[in-house]
């Protein structure tokens, strides 16, 4: 087995080791995000609950007012931007940092029976993670691609050497240079 050879079989499990690492992160990723779908599913919101009708109280003009200051002052004091407005999201697929799929790889699509600020903001995380493992998955690809240039470079730079010093040396010892 030529050396080019053991440097292309070293390159290509490297390779296939980091698009390991990055199959099994992305699919813990989405299993944990399903998950925590799930759980965020079985929180009960201000939309599963059922007003019911009760007859109304009359109370006195100055309770009323009290009430409707208190609520004001309240409202000042909550926090504001939670919107219920959704924005698109976008699933982690496997085949979003360009690992190859596979049989044992589960669905990359799931669906939740309700969609809270809290679901949004778990989707909303998990893309940001997946955004970042795609960089660092880019930039540890693109180092190996680079190692591997280099190893080869370096490898038919040794060759070249080697078989000059080889004629060098069988130059030395032909009949007509010897004295």
């Amino acid at each position: 087995m030529e050396s080019g050879d053991v440097l292309n079989e070293y390159y290509n499990e490297l390779t296939n080791t980091e698009r390991t690492f990055a199959q099994t992160f992305l699919e813990s990723i989405n299993h944990c995000t399903e998950r925590l779908m799930n759980l965020f599913d079985q929180l009960i919101t201000t939309d599963d609950v059922i007003l019911g009708t009760v007859a109304e109280e009359k109370l006195p003009t100055t309770v009323l007012l009290k009430r409707e200051l208190r609520a004001k002052q309240g409202d000042q004091a909550s926090q504001p931007g939670l919107s219920r407005e959704g924005q698109p999201i976008k699933l982690l697929r496997l085949a979003d940092i360009a690992v190859e799929r596979t049989a044992s790889s589960k669905s990359e699509h799931f669906k939740t029976s309700k969609f809270t600020p809290v679901h949004e903001e778990a989707l909303s995380s998990m893309n940001k993670v997946c955004e970042e493992y795609k960089e660092r998955f880019g930039v540890v690809m693109s180092e190996l691609e680079n190692l591997s240039s280099k190893w080869t470079a370096s490898e038919e730079k040794w060759k070249k050497q080697w078989l000059s010093s080889v004629q060098h040396v069988r130059n030395l010892y032909k009949p007509n240079n010897i004295s």
